[in-house]
Protein backbone atom coordinates (compact mmCIF):
# COMPACT_ATOMS: atom_id res chain seq x y z
CA UNK A 1 0.00 0.00 0.00
CA UNK A 2 1.28 3.63 -1.01
CA UNK A 3 0.14 6.45 1.52
CA UNK A 4 0.83 10.10 1.68
CA UNK A 5 -1.30 13.01 3.03
CA UNK A 6 -1.53 16.69 3.94
CA UNK A 7 -3.50 16.34 6.51
CA UNK A 8 -2.09 18.25 9.93
CA UNK A 9 -1.61 15.28 11.93
CA UNK A 10 -0.90 12.61 9.67
CA UNK A 11 -3.29 9.13 8.79
CA UNK A 12 -3.86 6.23 10.37
CA UNK A 13 -5.11 2.95 8.62
CA UNK A 14 -6.08 0.10 10.28
CA UNK A 15 -7.94 -3.19 9.07
CA UNK A 16 -10.97 -5.27 10.23
CA UNK A 17 -12.01 -8.88 8.97
CA UNK A 18 -11.93 -12.67 10.57
CA UNK A 19 -8.91 -15.14 10.63
CA UNK A 20 -8.72 -17.49 8.05
CA UNK A 21 -11.82 -20.18 7.79
CA UNK A 22 -13.50 -23.10 6.48
CA UNK A 23 -16.64 -23.65 7.18
CA UNK A 24 -16.42 -23.99 11.25
CA UNK A 25 -13.09 -24.46 11.31
CA UNK A 26 -10.86 -21.50 11.76
CA UNK A 27 -7.24 -20.88 12.02
CA UNK A 28 -5.73 -19.41 15.18
CA UNK A 29 -4.90 -15.46 14.90
CA UNK A 30 -1.87 -14.68 16.27
CA UNK A 31 -2.41 -12.13 19.01
CA UNK A 32 -0.15 -10.58 20.82
CA UNK A 33 2.53 -10.82 18.10
CA UNK A 34 4.54 -13.58 17.68
CA UNK A 35 7.28 -15.98 15.43
CA UNK A 36 5.53 -17.83 12.95
CA UNK A 37 6.05 -21.78 14.36
CA UNK A 38 5.52 -24.34 11.20
CA UNK A 39 3.49 -27.35 12.14
CA UNK A 40 1.15 -25.14 14.42
CA UNK A 41 -2.56 -23.41 13.80
CA UNK A 42 -1.75 -19.62 13.07
CA UNK A 43 -2.49 -16.92 10.78
CA UNK A 44 -1.51 -13.24 11.26
CA UNK A 45 0.30 -10.13 9.13
CA UNK A 46 3.10 -7.97 9.50
CA UNK A 47 4.70 -4.84 7.71
CA UNK A 48 8.44 -5.32 7.56
CA UNK A 49 11.44 -7.81 6.19
CA UNK A 50 11.27 -10.89 7.52
CA UNK A 51 14.14 -13.75 7.35
CA UNK A 52 11.74 -16.78 8.65
CA UNK A 53 9.51 -17.04 6.69
CA UNK A 54 11.66 -14.90 3.79
CA UNK A 55 8.82 -12.80 2.64
CA UNK A 56 7.90 -9.14 2.83
CA UNK A 57 10.11 -5.40 2.94
CA UNK A 58 10.80 -2.55 4.94
CA UNK A 59 8.75 0.49 3.78
CA UNK A 60 9.99 2.73 1.08
CA UNK A 61 9.71 6.48 0.31
CA UNK A 62 10.39 9.53 2.07
CA UNK A 63 7.54 9.51 4.24
CA UNK A 64 7.45 9.75 8.06
CA UNK A 65 4.85 6.83 8.62
CA UNK A 66 5.97 3.91 10.18
CA UNK A 67 4.05 0.52 11.24
CA UNK A 68 2.68 -0.12 14.34
CA UNK A 69 3.73 -2.29 17.26
CA UNK A 70 3.19 -5.85 16.53
CA UNK A 71 3.55 -5.40 13.06
CA UNK A 72 6.73 -3.24 13.16
CA UNK A 73 9.41 -6.58 14.16
CA UNK A 74 10.75 -8.77 11.41
CA UNK A 75 9.94 -12.86 12.25
CA UNK A 76 6.71 -11.62 14.22
CA UNK A 77 3.49 -11.95 12.92
CA UNK A 78 -0.13 -10.12 14.28
CA UNK A 79 -3.77 -10.44 13.55
CA UNK A 80 -6.29 -8.66 15.70
CA UNK A 81 -9.41 -6.90 13.71
CA UNK A 82 -9.56 -3.08 14.40
CA UNK A 83 -6.26 -2.93 15.19
CA UNK A 84 -4.22 0.14 13.52
CA UNK A 85 -1.28 -0.88 11.40
CA UNK A 86 0.69 1.97 10.22
CA UNK A 87 -0.15 5.65 11.38
CA UNK A 88 2.07 9.03 10.37
CA UNK A 89 1.50 11.66 12.88
CA UNK A 90 2.33 14.66 11.00
CA UNK A 91 1.82 15.54 6.88
CA UNK A 92 3.88 13.18 5.01
CA UNK A 93 5.61 12.11 1.75
CA UNK A 94 4.88 9.14 0.08
CA UNK A 95 5.72 5.70 1.91
CA UNK A 96 5.20 2.16 0.39
CA UNK A 97 4.54 -0.71 2.72
CA UNK A 98 4.43 -4.70 2.02
CA UNK A 99 1.57 -6.33 3.79
CA UNK A 100 3.05 -9.52 4.29
CA UNK A 101 1.22 -12.72 5.29
CA UNK A 102 1.65 -16.16 6.96
CA UNK A 103 -0.71 -19.06 7.65
CA UNK A 104 1.24 -22.10 9.29
CA UNK A 105 -1.87 -25.20 9.92
CA UNK A 106 -0.48 -28.44 11.44
CA UNK A 107 -1.62 -32.31 11.05
CA UNK A 108 -4.65 -31.87 12.72
CA UNK A 109 -5.95 -29.08 10.79
CA UNK A 110 -9.29 -30.14 8.68
CA UNK A 111 -9.02 -30.17 5.07
CA UNK A 112 -11.21 -27.43 3.63
CA UNK A 113 -10.59 -24.02 1.47
CA UNK A 114 -9.97 -21.47 3.61
CA UNK A 115 -10.17 -18.22 2.96
CA UNK A 116 -10.73 -14.07 4.56
CA UNK A 117 -11.92 -11.20 3.32
CA UNK A 118 -9.64 -7.97 5.11
CA UNK A 119 -10.59 -4.50 4.28
CA UNK A 120 -8.46 -1.38 4.82
CA UNK A 121 -9.44 1.78 5.72
CA UNK A 122 -6.99 4.55 5.81
CA UNK A 123 -8.13 7.80 7.62
CA UNK A 124 -7.00 11.47 7.15
CA UNK A 125 -6.24 12.39 11.06
CA UNK A 126 -7.55 16.19 11.35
Amino acid sequence: MTLSTNAATGYTVSYVGTTLTSGTNTITAMSPATTSVPNSKQFGLNLVANTAPSVGSNKSGLGSGVPSAGYDTANNFKFLSGDTIVSASIPTNTNTFTTSYVVNMDGSTAAGIYSTILTYVATANF
